[in-house]
């Protein structure tokens, strides 16, 4: 929602103190999420930004709509603890309230027991 736009007269978006990239269709592509042409088009006009439609081919959009066949049910069995063992860590940005800088998490396959192991500073 642009409620509180101000859009720039004519006169002001042609002038040479307003920055025109070239690529300014493909930039707010990417700043508004990959969002289709058509609503770029709009938002755009409707700011009165200066632009040429521009339907490049976006290398983001065709990889976030690839699909891929799920995998096929394991086959595997597991028949005593630690068979099996995975292992995630996860590093938060900034310390967690706790004062833990990473949690660590190993889960068996066969018991699918988890246990998760937090540092301490």
């Amino acid at each position: 929602m642009f409620d509180d736009f101000v859009p720039l007269s004519k006169c002001s978006a042609n002038s040479s103190s307003v920055i025109s990239l070239p690529n300014t269709f493909k930039l707010e592509h990417h700043r508004f999420g990959h969002a289709h042409a058509n609503i770029i088009h709009k938002i755009l006009n409707y700011c009165n930004v200066p632009h040429s439609i521009n339907h490049n081919f976006c290398a983001s959009c065709v990889v976030g709509k690839m699909h891929q066949l799920p995998f096929s049910t394991s086959t595997t069995v597991f028949t005593a603890p630690l068979q099996l063992v995975f292992l995630d860590i996860w590093v938060p940005p900034v310390p967690i309230s706790n004062g833990s800088f990473y949690y660590l998490a190993f889960l068996d396959a066969y018991s699918l027991l988890c246990m998760v192991l937090s540092s301490s500073s």
